[in-house]
């Protein structure tokens, strides 16, 4: 099968609101093929990207997730929330009716993780993409 034929699982985070008085808050982001839940990839992916971002300064770690409104959606679960407050996420606010996919609108919580170090550094753009065993890392900073 080509590279190209394989849905790849991802991880990433970047700037969060993308104005210089937001430079050290990022925002994180995650994708696992439903083969891949609950193996402790998405730990690990996170993991490895919370302390990269650490090292370069980031204080905070925000998400911002499309939730169901109700139980039984077709399309979203409420799995992406229960994996962030696992990761040690806590819901600091939501926009209401904010996110449009699959023709309707669902709500936004923004979660926040934060970080325990002193500002360094700038922002750290990183992208960390995972197939199967393979991990390929592609860091991007800007200072």
């Amino acid at each position: 099968m080509a590279l190209t034929e394989k849905r790849w699982s991802y991880a990433y985070a970047g700037p969060f609101i993308g104005r210089a008085a937001y430079d050290w808050s990022v925002e994180m982001s995650i994708y696992l093929r439903m083969d891949e839940h609950r193996h402790g990839l998405g730990k690990m992916l996170y993991q490895k990207m919370e302390d990269v971002l650490r090292a370069q300064g980031i204080l905070n770690l925000n998400a911002c997730i499309a939730v169901p409104k109700a139980d039984g959606d077709a399309y979203l679960t409420d799995n992406s929330m229960k994996f962030h407050e696992h990761m040690g996420y806590q819901m600091v606010g939501r926009f209401h009716d904010s996110g449009y996919k699959f023709g309707r609108w669902y709500d936004i919580p923004i979660l926040k993780n934060p970080c325990s170090v002193i500002c360094t550094a700038g922002i750290l753009l990183w992208n960390l993409f995972v197939h199967t065993d393979r991990i390929a890392f592609m860091v991007a900073c800007s200072f």
